[in-house]
Formats: C-alpha cells, sequence, structure tokens
C-alpha cells in the first residue's frame, strides 16, 4: 500500500494550484481501480486508422472487461478508461485522489455532453 501511495506522489503535480498526474500514472491507476471494480482490462492492437475509439466496455459471460488499444498513446487509453468508469455508483463514497476524481469527472461531464449514441 506504501508502495501505492509513493508512486501515485511521484506521478502527481501541481499545476496551476490543480493537482495533475501525467497519462502513464493516470491509466495505471485507472487500470487498478478498474481491477478492484472486477473489471478486467485487456490490451488489444487496433486497427490503424479505423476511427475507433482507444477502448470499449463489454460483458463477455456476465464478466466486464474494457479493451484498450494498445497503440493508442496513454492519454486516450486513460480517457477510455475513465469514460468506462465514470458515473458508476461503487466510487461515489470511495477515496480516489484529486486527480483521478477529476479525470472521472471530466469523462462523465463529455459523457452528458455527448448524448446518446
Amino acid at each position: 500500500m506504501l508502495y501505492y501511495v509513493y508512486r501515485i506522489l511521484h506521478a502527481v503535480s501541481l499545476k496551476e494550484g490543480i493537482l495533475t498526474m501525467n497519462s502513464g500514472a493516470q491509466l495505471d491507476a485507472l487500470v487498478e481501480l478498474a481491477e478492484s471494480l472486477d473489471i478486467a482490462v485487456r490490451c488489444i492492437a487496433g486497427r490503424p486508422g479505423d476511427g475507433a475509439s482507444a477502448g470499449d466496455l463489454v460483458c463477455l459471460k456476465g464478466k466486464l472487461v474494457l479493451f484498450l488499444d494498445s497503440t493508442a498513446p496513454p492519454a486516450e487509453q486513460a480517457a477510455a478508461l475513465a469514460g468506462a468508469l465514470a458515473g458508476r455508483k461503487e466510487l461515489q463514497d470511495r477515496f480516489l485522489t484529486p486527480a483521478l476524481r477529476e479525470a472521472l469527472d471530466r469523462a462523465a461531464a463529455a459523457k452528458c455532453t455527448a448524448g446518446p449514441e
């Protein structure tokens, strides 16, 4: 646990008074968070130029699995993962670092403005 806190603290920076994480650290933290919610995260190589998102959440045999495009930049993978986790009730009363909470809030807001697909 202490190692996890150490990793997060070194990946977080203060930018204009707001805590931010680099995209690689944010991706790692979001993967750990997803797995703690029993959402399996798998990386697969996407097809270049197909215009697909950097990740998709699916239900396979009753289990949630998030597929991330391993060829997408870490920032896009983190955004896709945050979008899949945003708004989950299990996270409302859970402690998350301010940077992770902000990423989830941004993803939830993006879902609201995008509307139904």
